[in-house]
């Protein structure tokens, strides 16, 4: 039977090999079993399955794909290995399926149904010589009797929740007395914990958020361990114990203040990642949520793993490989430690169009194997393996174990025995840790005795940093349910004390965090509060950090300020995106600020209408509401920009000299953000937290790449192009042709973007109506942006790109 298998397949150029198992005791003629073998084969030809010669890896890889699932067996979305070296993958919609993968001896794929089928799984973990499930809770199957099927079925956990924002990846820890759960935005925490190490903000649900929860074998003891996620798909554990997760954007937010890209996060005891639905997720400067270790980008997170007894080259062996179901790319992240966490590089390590990859892992064999499905995409289980040199074992990673320590000793204090007392002794010294996670850790610590323990102490707490971290502990606690005049009262005696003018960017972003938090808790400030608070910040707005800006005039809005108006339009002016510009904009149609008919001329002039309301058609609709109230009254025909004129056609030879360090010192970087946003930058690429989404974000771009090199991009943008960043040619059967992005599979559909520098309009492709796809050769970046610029005004723009961040 494998003979004639493997001759059929070659037949038909189906480069598979595999047999389906009968159930045993089942008796049929070999014809009726070549029928049905004839039939499952047929059902794997799919356009919507790549080749393994498609999908682009770095030299010395090699892609095999060794099993097509047929639409009898579903769409595949997760997997793990058992015991026994073979795989067990999950249909979407129910159904689990084991594989005996090809050998040396074999090239057969063996494949059988499991029985046992707690319901659609989107995490699988083979622990403690059982299966768990988790789907609409964690299940746990075992095997008593030997049989090779599952008699022991058992729900250890209920978690509410299902689908796609569902619960999702069940990984161990190193030793395995731990295993952790992760749920997407749509479920809520589970009943039972026996501890919850995060310190809640009071009057905050958590249900809405992500979340990450931790139980032992038997989930006799279960403990909330995070919150403050999107919908995070995969979990992953470093050798050394840490454990990440990537996850999602919000794709309806693109474009938005409040929008945030899919990240890579380093997941700790007590954390809060921040993100909320709609405008209340928090930025990476706000001290009360912990950053990414990574901004990938726009993407939907899949299944991930870190590359450890992988065959491969030490650098892979290193590496967490991170799946984007919709964009088709399996990224490959080097970690290097930071203080107690980490940070990281990123590379595409394969791609192809589309690569609907679901989940990730490395085999028992050294090869690593991944599946491709879901939302009813045809299913195929790839092989990648290394055919290049001999490999060796990676050497282990050096970490900074003194920070490490200490931060791991804090967490500890989260859900600790040890009296409040002692706790808040333990901790309070760390406050004035250099280190943000073990400040974190530190103060989550404190948040979790009560108030009156530690109130005095941030009173005389002469650190500066530690008095702000306490002052965000304090204020986090406040209530209007409660009496707490004295807590209110002692924050801002104690915010007046500080000496503004000598405070760091981050001291002075933590300083308004906790204005923000008491206004947010206790409402409107006092009359004497309020004019306290508009001595001190209202002369500081405008400044020259967009951070500031931002912050101060949400503040300011709040406070009732005067003259807002002129100088919100000067920070508009000046603003780099049209996301940046919203955020201004929905603050002042939230006060009540008014402009004159020639403010709003200027507003015409100065706002990006056109991005602005392609984003308010489906992230944010207010903002058409906003638009037409703010420029009523104004003739939008006369008021219209211009479009700038080309100054000149610059080659590389003309600005030859730009990009030489003495060149950039002479750089104006105010000008140089201007300069960004009039060559029209802003619409694709980010600098810190606004900008566009589409393009590679660029705040680190002087860490990674010389200026001769950026300006070489600009000027020829298709010599060199990232994988990521391509497009295709999509030829239809009809011999029409089109350019755009994939960026959504459903069924037997594409849903490509065909403007790079808009996220929204998008067109809906049959596959059956594609032809051919080929990878276009020209960057979706256009070329000539810098001809509206003049030679200072590029040398501007370059030294605010190569501006240290």
């Amino acid at each position: 039977m494998a003979c004639f298998c493997n001759t059929f397949t070659e037949a038909v150029d189906v480069p598979v090999r595999f047999l389906v198992r009968l159930d045993e005791g089942e008796h049929m003629h070999m014809h009726r079993q070549i029928v049905i073998f004839l039939t499952v084969v047929a059902a794997t030809i799919s356009s919507s399955r790549l080749l393994a010669q498609d999908i682009g890896t770095p030299p010395g890889f090699r892609v095999d794909r060794i099993y097509d699932v047929p639409k009898t067996q579903g769409s595949w979305v997760c997997m793990t290995f058992d015991g026994a070296g073979r795989l067990i993958a999950s249909h979407e919609s129910g159904g689990l399926y084991r594989l005996t993968l090809p050998t040396e001896q074999s090239d057969s794929v063996v494949v059988e149904k499991i029985a046992a089928d707690p319901g659609p799984a989107h995490g699988l973990l083979w622990a403690h010589n059982s299966l768990y499930v988790v789907s609409g809770g964690v299940w746990r199957l075992q095997d008593t009797t030997g049989d090779g099927q599952f008699d022991v079925v058992v729900r250890l956990v209920e978690i509410k929740g299902r689908g796609e924002h569902g619960p999702h990846a069940i990984v161990p820890s190193p030793d395995g007395d731990w295993l952790y759960v992760v749920a997407g935005n749509a479920t809520a925490i589970p009943d039972g914990l026996t501890a919850n190490r995060v310190a809640a903000e009071s009057g905050t649900r958590l249900d809405p958020q992500g979340w990450v929860m931790r139980i032992n074998p038997d989930a006799s003891t279960r403990e909330l361990w995070c919150v403050g996620l999107r919908n995070s798909y995969g979990l992953a554990v470093h050798p050394c114990g840490d454990l990440f997760t990537f996850d999602s954007d919000n794709e309806g937010f693109m474009g938005l203040p409040w929008y945030r890209p899919a990240n890579l996060y380093h997941v700790v005891s007590g954390a809060d990642y921040g993100w909320r639905q709609g405008p209340d997720t928090r930025q990476s400067w706000h001290p009360d949520n912990l950053p990414s270790v990574s901004e990938i980008g726009p993407g939907s997170p899949t299944g991930m793993t870190f590359g450890t007894g992988a065959d491969f080259p030490a650098r892979y062996q290193r590496a967490l490989f991170l799946c984007d179901w919709s964009y088709g790319r399996i990224y490959a992240v080097q970690l290097t430690p930071s203080g107690s966490t980490w940070r990281s590089t990123e590379e595409v390590f394969a791609t192809g169009r589309p690569l609907a990859v679901t989940d990730i892992r490395v085999g028992p064999d050294g090869n690593m194997y991944f599946v491709t499905g879901g939302r009813g995409t045809a299913s195929a289980v790839y092989r990648i393996s290394w055919e290049g040199d001999a490999v060796t074992t990676a050497p282990k990673v050096t970490l900074d174990t003194r920070l490490r320590g200490i931060r791991e000793t804090l967490e500890t204090l989260h859900d600790s025995e040890l009296d409040d007392g002692e706790i808040v002794d333990r901790a309070w010294l760390h406050l004035r840790s250099d280190d943000r996670n073990t400040r974190y850790a530190a103060r989550t610590a404190i948040e979790k005795t009560p108030v009156k323990l530690w109130v005095n102490r941030v009173k005389g707490e002469m650190d500066v940093d530690a008095a702000l971290e306490g002052l965000i502990a304090l204020s986090r606690q406040l209530s209007p349910d409660k009496d707490t005049s004295a807590g209110h009262e002692a924050i801002l005696s104690r915010l007046n004390e500080l000496p503004w003018d000598l405070l760091t960017q981050s001291q002075r972003m933590a300083y308004l965090r906790v204005v923000h938090i008491v206004q947010r808790r206790l409402g409107p400030f006092s009359a004497g509060d309020r004019q306290q608070l508009l001595d001190r910040f209202d002369p500081l707005f405008p400044s020259d950090s967009q951070q500031l800006n931002r912050e101060l005039v949400e503040l300011l809005v709040t406070l009732k300020a005067d003259s807002l108006a002129e100088r919100t339009i000067n920070v508009l002016q000046n603003s780099p995106s049209a996301m940046n510009q919203i955020h201004y904009l929905r603050w002042l149609g939230r006060g009540d600020v008014t402009f004159t008919d020639e403010q709003k001329k200027r507003l015409h002039t100065i706002l990006d209408l056109e991005m602005i309301r392609d984003t308010g058609t489906r992230g944010y609709k207010d903002v058409t509401t906003l638009i037409q109230s703010l420029l009523s009254g104004v003739d939008a025909v006369q008021a219209k920009a211009e479009p700038f004129p080309v100054i000149r056609k610059w080659t590389k030879a003309e600005l030859s000299g730009l990009a030489a360090r003495a060149s950039l010192k002479e750089a104006a970087i105010r000008r140089g953000q201007h300069a960004f946003r009039k060559a029209t930058c802003h619409r694709c690429h980010r600098i810190g937290a606004s900008g566009g989404t589409l393009g590679p974000n660029l705040t680190t771009l002087a860490s990674r790449y010389q200026a001769e090199d950026v300006l070489e991009s600009i000027l020829d943008p298709s010599k060199v192009i990232a994988d990521q960043y391509r497009t295709t040619v999509f030829i239809r059967k009809n011999g029409a042709q089109f350019t755009g992005q994939i960026v959504n599979l459903s069924g037997d559909n594409y849903q490509v973007r065909l403007d790079p520098a808009k996220p929204f309009p998008r067109v809906n492709v049959p596959i059956s109506d594609i032809d051919e796809m080929v990878v276009s050769p020209v960057s979706p970046m256009p070329k000539g942006l810098l001809n509206v610029l003049t030679r200072a005004e590029i040398r501007d723009l370059l030294g605010y790109l190569m501006q240290p961040r």
